[in-house]
């Protein structure tokens, strides 16, 4: 991918009947910038994923 989100992490959604989403570590905001590829190694992979979507703070 080329552009101004190259290098970032991506939701596929598809087969949940989702949309295809860039990731953030912020959801709550709305818009937040994307998490980039090093951003997302540095991190527990489930932080990425929206709070009703299984992450263990959500809880």
């Amino acid at each position: 991918m080329s552009g101004p989100l190259a290098g970032t992490v991506w939701w596929d959604g598809r087969a949940s009947r989702d949309p295809v989403l860039p990731r953030s570590l912020d959801h709550p905001g709305g818009g937040a910038r994307p998490v980039t590829v090093g951003e997302w190694l540095r991190h527990d992979s489930r932080r990425l994923l929206p709070p009703d979507r299984g992450r263990p703070d959500a809880e």
